[in-house]
């Protein structure tokens, strides 16, 4: 297989119109932070949001190869992502495959129609350099240095118990910081805060005028 890298000057490959489910399926993605890619089931790409534009375009860890379709980099991370394609297109019904390799991505298969074709949601998490902006939230709600370390445990989808056994804090403990971060914040409940957390902005580091100038056109 030949993965071109976002740079490439080749002319991309034609991409095919969005079916109406999959439009409503990109037009949510665009309203997160976090990076979505709606894929046609043999991985092609139908559209990136801007934090998934961000990842391909870095292109260390995501590309697309000459046929338009969406591949991790690595052999190890090829491997595996074929093989969640396999089970997501062999699958009856709505399905969710967490990828062996790299962490923390996701490969969710969605009701299509009865005709067997299905639209396919990747979610990737942040590239190094990538991450949401917790620190400017944490700043701008005057968190203190323990609750921003629970605030980031949150962000990662952990509960109150999780984020206590990871930080090596009592779980009342940690229950008492949720309660403060949720009135500093104005969250009336932690599953508003973890929303708003999926919401923020991705934080890019400073790129050259090389990948600017590189930049691909995108599906809408």
């Amino acid at each position: 297989m030949t993965t071109l890298p976002a740079s490439s000057a080749a002319a991309p490959a034609p991409r095919p119109a969005l079916a109406p489910d999959a439009a409503r399926l990109a037009e949510a993605a665009d309203a997160l932070a976090a990076a979505l890619l709606v894929l046609q089931a043999d991985g092609t790409l139908l559209h990136a949001n801007a934090a998934a534009r961000v990842l391909l375009q870095d292109g260390r860890d995501w590309q697309l190869d000459a046929e338009q379709r969406v591949r991790p980099v690595g052999g190890a991370a090829d491997e595996a992502f074929d093989t969640a394609l396999s089970a997501v297109r062999a699958a009856p019904a709505a399905l969710r495959v967490p990828l062996a390799h790299p962490a923390g991505a996701r490969l969710c298969r969605l009701p299509g129609p009865e005709d067997g074709a299905c639209t396919l949601l990747l979610s990737l998490p942040p590239a190094p350099g990538h991450a949401n902006d917790l620190p400017s939230y944490a700043s701008a709600h005057a968190l203190s240095p323990t609750e921003t370390r629970v605030l980031q445990r949150l962000a990662l989808g952990e509960g109150s118990a999780q984020a206590a056994a990871a930080l090596g804090l009592r779980a009342t403990t940690v229950r008492t910081h949720v309660l403060a971060l949720r009135r500093k914040t104005r969250h009336a409940s932690l599953a508003a805060l973890v929303q708003t957390l999926g919401r923020l902005p991705p934080v890019a580091p400073p790129m050259g005028p090389s990948h600017r100038a590189a930049a691909p056109a995108w599906p809408r």
